[in-house]
């Protein structure tokens, strides 16, 4: 968002929150004021920006959707917090997306061990179902040697 030069110069901050619905274009109609910055002239920039925009087309057809504007000036104390509170957030989805990596690597280990073990099993039915290949030798000598069946 762009901050308007006279409110930058006489040093006025707010957050004004703005909604408005998207058409199927991607443009921005019925845009309101939600939540005032209580400076008309930060209500008024970011109204007019925001008539202004153009979404993408994952956003045609969406109502009721919401923006808030953080109009703080460098080296203030309203930027410092909302400068830590965007550290935290990024920190945050950085720790999330760490957590996905991780869950995805212990699933493929588990995958791999069932695999395994899914195979061994197989071998060992096999081994058990399938007729020896070789006769089997009588331990009494006296006896014939023909196999079992």
């Amino acid at each position: 968002m762009e901050y308007p030069e006279r409110a930058k110069e006489r040093g006025i901050e707010g957050k004004p929150e703005i909604a408005f619905d998207v058409d199927n274009n991607g443009n921005p109609i019925n845009v309101r004021l939600v939540r005032s910055s209580g400076h008309k002239m930060l209500d008024e920039a970011l109204l007019a920006q925001a008539r202004k925009f153009k979404l993408n087309s994952a956003a045609a057809g969406k109502e009721n959707v919401r923006l808030t504007a953080n109009f703080a000036l460098e080296g203030t104390r309203t930027h410092r917090e909302a400068m830590k509170r965007q550290r935290e957030r990024e920190e945050k989805r950085r720790q999330a997306q760490e957590a996905r990596k991780q869950a995805e690597v212990e699933q493929k280990k588990r995958e791999a061990a069932n695999n395994e073990s899914e195979e061994g099993s197989e071998r060992r039915q096999r081994r058990m179902l399938e007729p020896p290949s070789t006769p089997l030798i009588p331990s009494n000598p006296s006896t014939p040697s023909t196999p079992i069946p």
